[in-house]
């Protein structure tokens, strides 16, 4: 399936960027995030609106000043982030199984990938063999992975484009609401990772804000 980005110019634009196999990584290493997005900022002209960092995935919501940057920006977090971020790759061993049973089984260790390190990643898979076979036989097939993403990343990332006032409130909402919604707080306020304290000091929220009221009715959203 191909996907068509939007581009509208002056506009704010909602990315919510993924761990690869949701990975619970981001608020363990908060301050390389932290980095990675000031590093970008060093390169791009870009806002951030509303943002909110969860385990294995991260809302932000961002204006910048050329929108075909966007995408370029999102590279730049993301390489930053993997090129400083040492990730365990599953190296494969076997063992042969008894007299009773057929075929290999696959036994995984780890190796760490060094930051000079971007190539390939084994996917082993295993053909169990008949009873005129002797022997295992391990077949291999691959993954590529990306110059600099090291597996830390799902490769695509979600867009919404926003242009009203209306849909940048549900999504600013959305994005303060999610701590809740996923069942890490009770309330926006007692998530550290996210833009909500701010909004509360410019007085865009009340402090125990929970979303009873769903007055943008977001809780049956799921841009995720």
């Amino acid at each position: 399936m191909n996907y068509k980005r939007v581009f509208i110019q002056n506009s704010c634009v909602h990315l919510i960027i993924v761990a690869y196999n949701r990975k619970p990584i981001f608020i363990d290493n908060i301050d390389l995030l932290q980095k990675a997005i000031d590093n970008a900022m060093q390169y791009f002209q870009f806002e951030i609106v509303a943002f909110c960092i969860l385990p294995d995935h991260i809302h932000i919501i961002i204006k910048p000043t050329d929108i075909y940057e966007y995408p370029k920006i999102i590279t730049s977090i993301k390489y930053y982030f993997s090129k400083n971020f040492n990730v365990g790759v599953e190296t494969p061993t076997y063992k042969y199984l008894n007299n009773d049973e057929k075929g290999w089984v696959e036994t995984p260790t780890y190796k760490y990938l060094n930051n000079d390190e971007k190539g390939w990643v084994e996917t082993p898979t295993c053909k169990y063999l008949n009873n005129d076979e002797k022997g295992g036989v391990e077949t291999l097939t691959y993954g590529y992975l990306n110059k600099g993403e090291k597996g830390v990343f799902q490769r695509r990332y979600y867009e919404h484009t926003i242009i009203s006032e209306e849909d940048l409130n549900i999504h600013v909402d959305y994005i303060h609401y999610n701590p809740i919604k996923h069942g890490y707080v009770k309330c926006a306020k007692d998530w550290e990772y996210s833009s909500f304290k701010e909004y509360v000091k410019n007085g865009f929220y009340d402090e125990n804000w929970c979303n009873f009221e769903d007055k943008n009715k977001i809780k049956d959203l799921n841009y995720e």
